[in-house]
């Protein structure tokens, strides 16, 4: 008799989420990204597109951490490599959170406001690398820490994750323009990011 169910190994895990990921990568071939002179639609920074970008960060962390972790598993257990639980927990974590960080000190968005094209401008110009690190240190940071220290209870990801998660969309639905804590705190105001050449009246702050 025939099993009415179907099993999987982590192959089926990795060979999927690279094809993902593969998929993803060269979508950006065939954009055509030249044309960026209409603002995307809509023009306001509503909740909904807060909470998008919120899940797109979510999402690209966990594709892109599971992906390097499944390869790295993969390499250890399949190939000439070694396989150690520590590294793929550090890999799994560290590589999203890199990109992240090199995307809000370099722009100072995260990839999830890029991809709902939002801007965050700091409220002095002067200070603008000082509310990136703010904002850095915020926002991204504590979700990465909460589950990083799920190794010593998981106490924290149960309890912590989801309270960094509620605190952040309260303060999005809250606050002016639906910033975000890390808003708020490092004194930034969103505005959408129809180029890279928006100042602060392009995104009505005031002067």
């Amino acid at each position: 008799m025939r099993c009415a169910y179907r099993l999987f190994d982590v192959d089926d895990l990795i060979v999927n989420t690279l094809g993902a990921l593969g998929g993803s990568l060269l979508a950006f071939v065939f954009l055509d990204r030249k044309d960026q002179s209409t603002p995307p639609l809509p023009t306001t920074v509503s909740l909904g597109r807060r909470l998008v970008g919120l899940a797109s960060d979510a999402i690209f962390s966990l594709l892109l951490g599971g992906t390097i972790a499944a390869a790295y598993r993969g390499w250890g257990l399949y190939g000439p490599g070694s396989f150690d639980r520590d590294v793929q927990t550090l890999l799994l974590l560290g590589v999203p959170y890199v990109v992240q960080l090199v995307t809000v000190l370099a722009t100072g968005r995260t990839v999830g406001e890029h991809v709902v094209a939002v801007r965050p401008v700091a409220r002095r110009p002067r200070q603008r690398w000082l509310a990136r690190v703010v904002k850095l240190s915020t926002g991204v940071t504590p979700a990465f820490a909460v589950i990083a220290l799920s190794d010593f209870s998981t106490w924290w990801v149960a309890v912590g994750l989801p309270l960094v998660v509620v605190v952040n969309i309260v303060v999005a639905w809250r606050s002016e323009q639906h910033r975000g804590l890390s808003h708020v705190l490092a004194g930034m105001d969103l505005g959408i990011a129809a180029d890279e050449h928006l100042d602060r009246e392009d995104v009505g702050v005031a002067p």
